[in-house]
């Protein structure tokens, strides 16, 4: 479909939602007894624990829906049930949370004294993204103005630091009153101790032993990879007998996860692959090297793991900029050694001694202490008292 039928198509569909906005927003008003607060899931992995916080803190004050491909009756994809229930929700919501950009979230559509927060499901960017993307600007002019009005709905954005709130401003263009610092909810989980700790049946069901972990992490790319990037075999005849090395891909990375199983596994216990990204923050805590690249990981193991290693192998480091971009200046930022084949890693695993993410917590995770559910709940349960 080329890019004039894809603007009509969405077109349509904006239409479409607009017109049952308009007929259905009065009367759904009307017939509803109690404020009510929905929850735009699209990344299941974003909250952890967060949406069943927030469902118990407002019980006695409203009402709570989460629309998500994961329920079943709110459902996030088009379809029938979307429309009947999950954008009926939408429209007549006094307060909406998202994790990431959706485009029915239209002003246009919502009750007009409702509230948008932004809930990002990432801690930090290393990556560009919004009008900071290369790709942004070779949109279509109607998918631009799109975009506008979907950043123009947000009211807040919630951030863990004052770096990440300056990153927002100028990819969503937005001013510094539509921050609540109150911290990332996400990042909670590194400030308790039993909600990290991995079971000793998670860790047998991955396959894990006693041996610190070298967890490679890679972000997900659009176009297709057809060579695994890391040198599996080197990494085997250097770490084989001292440690394990788990592989967590994008969940969209299917072909790359094939690559890896088809090619690289072999019967001895080196090479563990995890499907199940909701334990990424127990492993970072058994984590002793981190490989990633533009991924933002590295935030948060820079709380699950303060005296662990850094590792940042941008091996295609040019091309990833001219196609996604990264952030100005992250290159001189990097809490540990920047890398760009196997050999320099393994190298740079020689030669390093540790990385000191004082100063990177204190600039990227500086609202971060383990009270930024309490502190965004509080917030809420303001917002929803202060409705007649």
């Amino acid at each position: 479909m080329n890019a004039r039928m894809t603007d009509w198509a969405k077109g349509g569909y904006e239409q479409l939602l607009k017109l049952m906005a308009k007929q259905n927003r009065c009367k759904l008003n009307e017939t509803k007894v109690r404020p009510l607060v929905v929850y735009i899931e699209t990344f299941p992995t974003n909250d952890r624990g967060f949406i069943d916080e927030l469902d118990s803190a407002i019980t006695e004050l409203a009402d709570f829906i989460v629309i998500s491909d994961r329920n079943m009756d709110y459902p996030l994809k088009f379809s029938p049930q979307f429309l009947n229930h999950s954008f009926k929700a939408l429209i007549t919501a006094d307060i909406v949370l998202c994790d990431n950009y959706v485009p029915f979230l239209q002003r246009q559509y919502l009750n007009p004294h409702a509230v948008v927060i932004e809930l990002w499901h990432a801690t930090g960017a290393i990556k560009c993204f919004g009008y900071g993307d290369p790709e942004t600007a070779k949109r279509t002019l109607a998918e631009q103005a799109r975009f506008h009005r979907v950043y123009d709905t947000i009211d807040y954005f919630v951030v863990g630091s004052d770096k990440m709130a300056e990153i927002f401003e100028e990819s969503y263009e937005v001013s510094t009153n539509h921050f609540l610092k109150t911290g990332s909810p996400r990042t909670d989980i590194f400030f308790d101790y039993k909600r990290l700790t991995m079971t000793t049946e998670t860790k047998k069901k991955l396959g894990l032993t006693d041996r610190p972990l070298i967890f490679y992490t890679p972000t997900y790319r659009k176009t297709a990879v057809t060579t695994f990037p890391l040198d599996v075999q080197k990494m085997r005849e250097n770490f084989g007998e001292t440690h394990q090395l788990v592989v967590q891909l994008h969940p969209h990375d299917d072909d790359l996860y094939r690559l890896v199983e088809d090619q690289l596994l072999e019967e001895d216990d080196f090479l563990v692959i995890n499907h199940e990204p909701t334990i990424l923050p127990q492993l970072l805590t058994l984590t002793e090297w981190l490989i990633t690249d533009y991924s933002s990981v590295v935030f948060e193991y820079a709380l699950a793991n303060p005296n662990g290693n850094a590792l940042f192998y941008w091996y295609d480091q040019e091309e990833y900029e001219n196609k996604v971009g990264i952030q100005a200046g992250f290159d001189q930022e990097l809490p540990g050694p920047l890398v760009h084949s196997t050999n320099e890693l393994l190298l740079a695993m020689t030669l390093h001694t540790r990385t000191d993410f004082k100063d990177f917590n204190a600039v990227w995770n500086q609202y971060n202490d383990g009270h930024a559910s309490k502190r965004l709940l509080t917030k809420i349960k303001e917002w929803l008292n202060e409705i007649d």
